[in-house]
């Protein structure tokens, strides 16, 4: 049985997509620990392939997070997301500070953008958590 054109061509879409989901790595999770409210990590990604750096930080406690490297970049996202940002660093920068706004482990994820992954491309970086002091408001 022969498949009219327009279905063919939605079946073989449906393909690609399916294909290019799966071309999204699962990230590889690293437990981050702090000397003195502090932790310096070095890694590297390439392609789709990505590094969820997870930690935790208490409600009202302060964070900067910062990424160098050339072209590797990181979203910050909160307590129990898997892909809500509440920082985009492709649009936001390289430098993430704010106030945590509950308890819980939060996750700076380092990526490549999609051309770059597109591509194959590889990328070192290191990344830089701060967590402070309580907010000054008490919150």
């Amino acid at each position: 049985m022969r498949l009219p054109l327009p279905l063919t061509a939605a079946a073989l879409s449906l393909v690609c997509f399916a294909s290019l989901a799966a071309a999204q790595e699962t990230p590889t999770v690293h437990r981050v620990t702090f000397k003195q409210g502090q932790a310096t990590l070095r890694g590297g990604v390439k392609g789709y392939a990505s590094n969820d750096y997870v930690f935790p930080v208490g409600a009202g406690e302060s964070m900067k997070v910062s990424l160098a490297s050339g072209k590797a970049f990181f979203n910050v996202l909160p307590p129990g997301s898997k892909d809500e940002a509440i920082f985009v660093g492709s649009t936001s920068g390289a430098t993430f500070e704010g106030v945590a706004a509950t308890s819980g482990d939060y996750t700076a994820r380092v990526y490549l953008m999609r051309n770059e992954a597109r591509r194959g491309t590889a990328a070192r970086y290191t990344l830089s958590i701060r967590l402070g002091d309580k907010s000054a408001s008490g919150k």
